[in-house]
């Protein structure tokens, strides 16, 4: 596994034990059924899918093109086919196909083009075709009652007088329900016509004769739930026991209608963004002493990486329920509609069917059928308290394979026991963080040479690293609305404080997970180290939060209650602040901006790419938002104390903003995360440095516990203080701090400090102390060049150089094009009483030169001791 983070999938567990295995060989579809959907005189993009029914009669069906297939899903066996043709010449496509019988009639409700079409499959044959206002995307049956006086009394008055009612979903945005007219038999005709469609808005007591009128001019009457518009409706799916129509569409929002009122009853959207609904499912439970059922909803959408797939929980709570006269359970107008966490689900698992694609390839696997009959519970574990119940991990089941040219049976067998055991240990550690019988287990493995040890600290890692995985991804998506400005209630901060708890724990267990375990779980230390950082970052979330820096991005009126970062007032602060260094240096000092854009620097390109997203991009320091500095927390190979030191940074500059600024800010952080006193004290020196207060900020840096400070840092402290002109100041913290020296171009940086204040004998000192043969001319020429800006030529001339260093002087010397004449006059030099014969002015320059230093450094030294 590479160090990135990978894509967060929602149900990554237990994927290593729960497999799926195949129980017979691959049962090929007859050759007819092949062939006719493997026609290569199809149009551009004909696409092969597939669906097995739930329902009682058994039916599996695959489309591609006009061509319409359906088979017996158990044996492969071809019940029914049919090519459907367009009008014009053109080629339709089937798009949509569901399961539809109708007085003992087997039978399909089929989407092509702009048409529905009612097939019977015991005939191979169409039967009505509907004509539609606009391409049908989705269809759901919802009755293949009617009358005044059929058993479809929970519909709405209006809709009683249709027989047979079908839901239609297009993709210009219309939501329809349609009828069917099943009482018509002109489906026995040989030619059938494609009908057209009336909108009906009267009211129930005129539908009846409405009806009537449109059957006579051969069109089918329906309701309309949804006009034309831009929001176009994914998915349908209708739910009896609760009378309601769900409507899913491609933004990723959802909405209930009652088709007992006609009304919408509930409109929302999914948190898993704008991707498209594909698929509802209802699941009523057992034995729930509430009146709540669930909603299971499947977002997917193409990516360049392959499907990308999430599944969510929602829960409907019901004012009541109640028992109708034909003992038929129903449930009225929902109370709430709440979305349900999946993390650590007793009712969910996953298999996966790897064993199974690998012998089906290089066949599609189109659907899967799950026989209800065969599901079988291993027997509750004796673990498990009085009344819980066992995980869905326990059962076994069969189930069937639609394959593009086949179908195979297969097998889902139950977690092992032992298995299910450490997975309820890790739950309860990563929920509650009780994690002392699972960390014993394993230093017992370790330390004991078990036959399973081995298998249990795998297993363990990997169900660690799936829950990590979740609830990082849910975290994320329960952050997005801090970003935005939206509202937060107290359940989203429950919510966020939960997975908070939950990243905590699973990092926690990863540090137990011991170096022995390396060879045997695959990318430990980089699970390890993800799992922390994304631990890391969920504390600062939360630390956030409570502290009213999140959510950001609220209007004016919010924020003058509470704290907020106003990026644009300090963004234009630093950029004053560099402009004003960069003025001051005039090139002379290596200085790129302020001590935090040092900090920033430090911590490599990544933040500078990551900074860069903002309105003003400048990669530089401030973040352009709070959520740009809270990712710092998930960059991998960075100590965490730096990024600690420019959150603090930020603080000091928001706290600065507040009317009453008690560092009170800063002071909860630094326990909150336990940040050592030393730290602190530097950076409101560095804070301080860059806000020009020095008489303040060099006495916290001066501190010992600020010692530590790395030598660049100090290094950059030298030279903010040269640029302002604090040569003073800056020989002073040299003199506290004594900073390691190791480079050329630090003993110049500390050469220039004791030059500047007129420290000959520390300068000369300094430069003998780190002179090499590789760096001695090189150091000789920055204290002349500096001595000579300073007008203290006389000075540095008179200090003791050895001969091999007059060698070296007398060559930069000759070859320096500044020196000033007064400089080497020889009267200057006559005046030390010296013997200067060699300085005739009708002798060389090179000689005069070379004379003229030998007599100054033999007269008596005058320098001045710092």
């Amino acid at each position: 596994m590479s160090k990135a983070v990978k894509t967060l999938s929602l149900f990554e567990c237990r994927m290593r034990s729960l497999t799926a295995q195949a129980t017979s060989s691959l049962l090929n579809f007859p050759k007819e059924t092949i062939e006719a959907l493997g026609e290569d005189d199809l149009p551009q993009g004909s696409v092969l899918w597939g669906k097995i029914s739930g329902g009682s009669k058994g039916l599996a069906w695959l489309a591609r093109g006009p061509h319409l297939e359906v088979v017996n899903p158990v044996t492969g066996e071809r019940l029914s086919a049919y090519r459907f043709c367009g009008l014009h010449g053109r080629t339709p496509t089937v798009r949509v196909v569901k399961e539809f019988s109708w007085w003992k009639r087997l039978g399909l409700l089929v989407g092509v083009g702009n048409a529905l079409c009612l097939y019977d499959v015991e005939g191979s044959r169409v039967v009505k075709s509907i004509a539609l206002p606009g391409r049908v995307i989705a269809i759901e049956p919802v009755t293949n009652d009617g009358g005044v006086n059929a058993s479809n009394r929970y519909l709405h008055p209006s809709l009683r007088w249709f027989t047979g009612v079908a839901a239609v979903a297009t993709d210009v945005g219309h939501v329809l329900l349609v009828d069917l007219c099943l009482h018509d038999f002109s489906w026995s005709q040989k030619k059938i016509e494609i009908l057209d469609l009336d909108f009906a808005t009267a009211s129930p007591g005129e539908v009846a004769q409405i009806r009537e009128t449109a059957m006579r001019g051969k069109r089918h009457l329906c309701f309309q739930l949804q006009s034309c518009c831009r929001r176009a409706a994914s998915t349908l799916y209708f739910i009896s026991r609760t009378n309601q129509l769900v409507v899913g569409f491609s933004n990723g929002s959802l909405s209930l209608w009652n088709i007992g009122t006609l009304t919408r009853e509930h409109n929302s959207w999914l948190k898993g963004g704008r991707i498209p609904v594909c698929a509802f499912t209802f699941q009523e439970p057992a034995n729930d002493p509430g009146n709540s059922c669930y909603l299971w909803a499947v977002q997917s959408t193409q990516k360049s990486g392959g499907d990308a797939l999430t599944l969510r929980m929602l829960q409907l709570t019901f004012v009541k329920r109640r028992r109708t006269e034909s003992g038929r359970v129903m449930y009225e107008m929902p109370a709430s509609l709440r979305p349900e966490s999946l993390h650590d689900c007793p009712y969910f698992a996953l298999w996966s069917l790897d064993t199974v694609t690998s012998l089906a390839s290089p066949n599609l696997v189109l659907d899967i059928m799950v026989d209800q009959t065969s599901l079988a519970w291993r027997g509750p574990p004796s673990y498990l308290a009085p009344g819980e119940t066992p995980r869905v991990s326990s059962c076994g089941f069969d189930g069937v394979c639609l394959l593009s040219l086949g179908v195979l049976r297969m097998t889902c067998t139950p977690l092992r026991k032992e298995e299910e055991q450490l997975e309820a240990l890790l739950s309860a550690a990563a929920e509650t963080g009780s994690s002392e019988l699972l960390v014993g287990y394993i230093n017992r493995w370790t330390a004991e040479e078990q036959p399973s040890a081995a298998e249990n600290l795998q297993f363990v890692h990997e169900c660690a690293w799936n829950r990590a995985l979740h609830a990082a991804d849910e975290f994320n998506q329960i952050c997005v609305p801090l970003f935005d400005g939206s509202f937060i209630d107290q359940e989203t901060h429950r919510s966020l404080h939960q997975c908070q708890f939950r990243l905590y724990n699973l990092s926690t267990i990863f540090n137990c997970l011991p170096r022995e375990a390396q060879g045997i779980c695959e990318d430990l230390t980089d699970k390890h180290e993800l799992a922390g950082l994304n631990s890391l970052y969920a504390q600062m979330v939360m630390w956030f939060c409570r502290s009213g820096l999140l959510p950001e991005g609220l209007d004016e009126s919010q924020r003058s209650s509470r704290c907020f970062y106003n990026y644009r007032l300090l963004q234009s602060h630093c950029r004053a602040q560099r402009e004003r260094l960069m003025l001051l240096s005039r090139g002379k000092w290596d200085l790129d901006g302020l001590m935090i854009d040092g900090m920033v620097s430090h911590l490599g390109k990544r933040v500078e790419k990551l900074w860069c997203r903002g309105e003003e991009p400048t990669g530089k320091y401030p973040p352009p938002s709070l959520k740009a500095l809270l990712q710092l927390y998930l960059l991998e190979d960075t100590v965490e104390i730096d990024k600690h030191a420019i959150t603090m940074y930020l603080l000091l500059d928001i706290g600065q903003a507040l009317p009453n600024n008690t560092g009170t800010l800063l002071q909860s952080f630094c326990r909150a995360f336990a940040i050592p006193q030393g730290l602190v004290q530097l950076i409101q020196g560095f804070w301080l440095l860059d806000h020009n207060d020095y008489e303040n900020s060099l006495p916290l840096l001066y501190h010992p516990a600020t010692a530590k400070t790395a030598v660049w840092l100090r290094q950059r402290v030298i030279q903010t203080l040269m640029c302002q002109g604090e040569c003073r100041k800056a020989l002073t913290y040299i003199r506290v701090t004594k900073p390691l020296i190791t480079s050329s171009r630090e003993v110049q940086l500390v050469l220039s400090v004791f030059l500047s204040n007129r420290c000959f004998v520390d300068a000369w000192g300094l430069l003998q102390q780190h002179s090499t043969d590789e760096n001695r001319e090189e150091l000789l020429l920055h204290m002349f060049e500096t001595c000579r800006e300073m007008g203290l030529v006389q000075s540095f001339l008179q200090l003791p150089f050895k001969d091999t260093e007059l060698v070296r002087l007398v060559k930069i010397l000759q070859n320096s094009i500044r020196i000033q004449d007064y400089e080497l006059h020889p009267s200057h030099h006559l005046q030390r009483a010296n013997n200067i014969a060699a300085l005739q002015p009708n002798e060389s320059a090179e000689v005069n030169l070379t004379v003229s230093v030998k007599v100054v450094l033999s007269a008596p030294a005058s320098v001045r001791c710092c």
